[in-house]
């Protein structure tokens, strides 16, 4: 009997330390704003394409706005974040991007449905650079059989800030994201319509 009870104490001494060492981790705070990115005027397609949700390096994909000082060190701009993981935000703003129609539509691949075109999107940046914010991408249009590229264009947007506070400097941001989302879309619109 004095074998359980023993077990019994330890491991009540291991929860206690253990619930000690979590109330010591700081507390993640809450943004003060969130920001999300959103289509422009839906354009008409020609075909149906699949839009990928885009590559982008993690320090770019997750929800924090990063900001690239004269150094080139990269900080997270405080008290503001993305809605959700903007390169989801991306990818679901390109699909509003287009009118959906019987000769083309976007979809997103968990729709299960096979189209005979993909849209694969690389970001290379998205931040912002003294006072301005920077999207910089690769679009590329694929055919899905044979997996051949019918088309690719690099995408650079530039939005200036018009002052150096957070909540601006990631106003435009997020013009920059909407920015290149509307130029990604033209190109396809573009390249299917060839």
């Amino acid at each position: 009997m004095v074998r359980p009870r023993l077990k019994a104490l330890l491991v009540g001494c291991a929860v206690a330390l253990l619930g000690g060492c979590v109330s010591v981790l700081p507390d993640p705070g809450t943004p003060d704003v969130l920001y999300r990115v959103e289509a422009a005027q839906p354009l008409p397609l020609n075909d149906h394409v699949i839009v990928r949700q885009p590559d982008a390096p993690s320090l770019y994909a997750g929800q924090a706005l990063v900001s690239e000082d004269e150094t080139g060190a990269l900080r997270l701009l405080p008290s503001v974040e993305w809605a959700g993981p903007v390169t989801r935000q991306i990818q679901l703003a390109l699909v509003d991007s287009f009118e959906p129609g019987a000769e083309g539509t976007a979809m997103l691949p968990e729709a299960g449905t096979f189209a005979p075109y993909e849209l694969s999107v690389r970001i290379s940046a998205l931040n912002l650079a003294g006072q301005d914010a920077v999207c910089e991408a690769r679009a590329t249009l694929i055919r899905q059989r044979g997996r051949s590229i019918v088309a690719q264009q690099l995408i650079a947007e530039r939005v200036g800030a018009s002052d150096n506070v957070s909540l601006t400097r990631a106003r435009a941001l997020k013009g920059a994201a909407e920015a290149c989302v509307a130029s990604i879309a033209a190109f396809t619109a573009d390249a299917l319509g060839d």
